[in-house]
């Protein structure tokens, strides 16, 4: 369980780190592109020693296109945000679990027990409850239905490939070739409409390498927690996601002083409700 609990611990702290990225205007392709490099960097600089294992084809190519997923993504995060609001975007994306979950249930004969089903149904209401607010929008174009299924996407994606394609390789290797797959994807895009300072300005190397490093361990703890004999899928994807959603609502209170009213409160309660169910 210490993976899952450092998954949803550096996860939440991404949620920080974009926070941040926010306040000091960083343009947000050439920093999340900067991010890409430095976390697949730390990869191979950590784990050099076992850089000496060779992708197969197939996992060479599911990593290419991983990296690439993951800026589309990201990207539709941003446009979900930027058109129907920052509620949307969060119910969208930690809503997508049911994604994963249904694929672990079909696709890998994962028994769901009555608790585990009412933990998540409870799990839903409650990131719907800490999420939504008052001045949320209404859904009106088809943005939040593509972050929906391409964050749910992500996460399959990685069980399947933890399961069916990393046996024998060294799980640093591949989430290294995603990062800079991602990160070729995301250059390719920035200096396309920035000039080369815009892309590599002071701000955008200091929040991208602090990005980065946060970035690594919480995908290598992802596929930890997948990987571990004793977390089932059905078991992790709701609590990361349920977790992320309690864990970045404490730490906007905590940090940047964000109002938790009676709402929220109550969605904290039957957040923790729901993962002690699940668990």
């Amino acid at each position: 369980m210490i993976y899952l609990l450092l998954c949803i611990v550096f996860n939440s702290f991404l949620f920080v780190v974009f926070k941040f990225s926010e306040k000091y205007k960083v343009n947000p392709f050439p920093f999340l592109s900067i991010n890409y490099v430095v976390a697949g960097a730390i990869g191979v600089i950590h784990h050099y020693s076992y850089f000496h294992n060779r992708l197969t084809a197939p996992q060479l190519i599911t990593a290419l296109i991983a990296g690439f997923v993951f800026i589309v993504v990201f990207n539709q995060m941003r446009l979900t945000t930027q058109v129907n609001g920052l509620a949307v975007a969060s119910i969208a994306s930690k809503m997508s679990m049911l994604i994963p979950i249904l694929g672990s249930y079909f696709l890998f004969q994962e028994d769901i027990s009555l608790l585990q089903g009412l933990g998540i149904l409870i799990g839903l209401v409650a990131v719907y409850i800490i999420s939504v607010s008052k001045k949320s929008v209404e859904i009106l174009n088809k943005a939040p239905i593509y972050l929906f299924i391409g964050a749910g996407y992500i996460d399959l994606f990685l069980k399947i490939s933890q399961d069916n394609l990393l046996q024998g390789v060294y799980a640093p290797l591949f989430v290294s070739t995603i990062f800079f797959s991602a990160a070729f994807f995301g250059f390719a895009y920035s200096f396309k409409r920035n000039s080369v300072s815009t892309v590599v300005s002071k701000v955008n190397l200091m929040w991208g390498v602090i990005l980065g490093l946060v970035n690594y361990a919480s995908l290598l703890f992802i596929l930890k927690s997948i990987a571990h004999p004793d977390i089932k899928g059905v078991v992790f994807f709701p609590v990361n996601n349920i977790g992320i959603v309690a864990i970045s609502t404490l730490l906007g209170y905590l940090i940047f002083k964000q109002k938790v009213d009676k709402r929220k409160a109550i969605g904290l309660a039957l957040a923790i409700c729901s993962i002690l169910l699940i668990l």
